[in-house]
Order: structure tokens, then sequence, then C-alpha cells
């Protein structure tokens, strides 16, 4: 079911997204192939994805002496005659590293001044990466910050990404001028304990209220997970588009502003907030990307995203 709310002509049901645009978005992402390069897994569950470290996986690692308690099964009979001594095959140990998105579906993204909102290039986004972590048979897992705050627990196949599409696409109401949603302390603090180490961890947001005081929790969050920042930005924040004078309302509170005048102040300003959250993102080792809302092809920006 999807949520409902009153509106002026009585109840009204708007989905961010048609359930054919979702399709089409989880068809159009390549599966994901092997463990990315970077870092890597680093531990986890046992699974499909190469730890790097000895154990009980299928890839061969290198022959050893044999130790009290080692599996029989993995005693070489050949570099046993050879050495003249018991030796064993090691083998790479497996993990399992779920995928976690974590999507801001706060007030503020429900912004947008061309084709769509904030929030739904964020959802359009997170579904695009569920189908590609789900044709690699990679585990989903979401983190859905709004209000409530929604936890998807880990799980494979496409009953894991209708899940999340459920509560992705689910519509976006307008907010009061007082509402804010959860902060960042709250959100960032509580993965640690719900995503295994190793995980990997694709944050969706436009970063609105993260500053510095967040760097703490922000380098104990990419320690514990390999996670990637997806920043989505509406072209206006960028630059406002050439109207004149223009007369801003809201709260009670009006401002005029003048595209035509002294150019460059919201670009500076825009160019100084992302050059901030790179600074902050890069200090904590997550990986940084901004999207534009009005982006039609996810692939180039999130193609090369491996958390």
């Amino acid at each position: 079911m999807r949520p409902r709310w009153p509106g002026p002509g009585g109840v009204v049901e708007a989905p961010l997204l048609t359930e054919e645009e979702v399709t089409a978005l989880v068809r159009a992402a390549p599966p994901e192939g092997t463990a990315p390069t970077g870092r890597g897994p680093r531990r986890g569950r046992s699974g499909e994805y190469g730890a790097g470290a000895p154990g009980a996986g299928l890839d061969f690692a290198d022959l050893r002496s044999y130790a009290p308690g080692d599996d029989p099964r993995h005693i070489d009979w050949r570099a046993t005659a050879r050495a003249g001594e018991t030796r064993v095959r090691s083998y790479h140990a497996d993990v399992n590293r779920p995928l976690c998105l974590l999507l801001d579906r706060r007030p503020a993204m429900a912004f947008g001044t061309r084709r769509r909102l904030k929030v739904t290039q964020a959802a359009r986004a997170a579904l695009w990466l569920a189908g590609r972590a789900m044709r690699g048979g990679r585990e989903l897992a979401g983190a859905i910050i709004d209000e409530p705050c929604r936890w998807l627990p880990a799980a494979t196949g496409a009953a894991a990404v209708e899940r999340l599409a459920g509560f992705a696409t689910a519509p976006r109401p307008p907010a009061g001028d007082d509402a804010a949603g959860p902060p960042w302390e709250r959100i960032l603090a509580g993965l640690r304990g719900r995503l295994p180490a190793g995980a990997g961890l694709v944050m969706l947001s436009d970063f609105r209220d993260l500053d510095a005081s967040h760097q703490t929790i922000l380098v104990s969050v990419a320690r514990h997970c390999d996670t990637a920042a997806i920043q989505i930005v509406d072209r206006a924040e960028r630059a406002l588009p050439a109207a004149g004078v223009v007369e801003l309302v809201w709260g009670g509170s009006r401002l005029t502003v003048d595209s035509d005048g002294p150019a460059g102040s919201l670009e500076a300003a825009f160019a100084a907030r992302t050059t901030a959250l790179a600074s902050l993102f890069a200090r904590a080792g997550i990986d940084h990307r901004l999207l534009d809302g009005d982006e039609e092809d996810l692939a180039p920006v999130l193609g090369t995203v491996a958390p």
C-alpha cells in the first residue's frame, strides 16, 4: 500500500516514480562483477567475494605445513611427498558484502525546479544501484531516512529490490517550515550497529546539513564500511536562471533576488559548499560524486561507484 495524505481535493496519492520507470531503472544497470579493486572487502560473512585472507573459500591461496586442526581433506599428497612433510592447501576466505543504500527523504530533498525533485533523483539512483546489485547476486539492505526512518535488513533477489522501491518511490508530501527530519548524528550512528564490517554503503542525499562537526562519525562509518556519497543537486542551486528580479516568499519572509545582477554570488556559494563537502568526505576516505537532478543517464556517475 502506498502512503496517502490529504490534499486540496481530498486524498492525494502520487508516487515519485511509475512502475514502468522503476522497472526500467532496475534493468538499466549492468550486473556487478567481481569485488572492487580499491580497498576491497575486509571482513564480513561467508559469501561470494574473496577477502584476500586465508579461510574456507574456493580460491587457492598457497601451500603450508600441516598444523593440528587442519582439515585432512586439504592435504596435498603430491606436495607432501616432494617436501617430506605433510603439506596442506589453504584457500582465500570468502565474505558476503551486502550493499546498503541510504536514501535521504527528509523535507529539504523535496525540492526541484525543472524535471524532477532531488528526492526523486535519489530514488532513481538507488533503484539503478539496486538492480545492479540484484543481478550480481549481492545482498541488498536499505536505510530510508524519513519520519519515521526505516531499516530494510539485507536480503537478495527481486523481493529485496521491490521492497526498497516501495519505500523509495512513496509520495514525498510537502512539509511545514519547521520540519527537518532526523539529524546526521543519529543517522550515521545507527549504521555501524546494523551493517557488518566491510559492507558497501552508498549515501544518496543533498547533505544539506552535513558539516565539519560530523567528521569523527564519518571517519568511523568509512572505516567500518566501504562508503560512497552521491550528492544530489538542482540546477537552480548551481545558478539561478536569468529571470530578472524575482521575489521569493516563504514562512512570512520575503527576499528579492536579481538573477541578472552582479553574477557569481550564488555560484561562488555553491562552489564553496561543494568544495567543503568534497574535503570532508576526502578526509574520511569516502568517494564523493555529484549527480544533477535533471540528469537522465545515471551510468556516467554511478557506473564506477563500487563500494
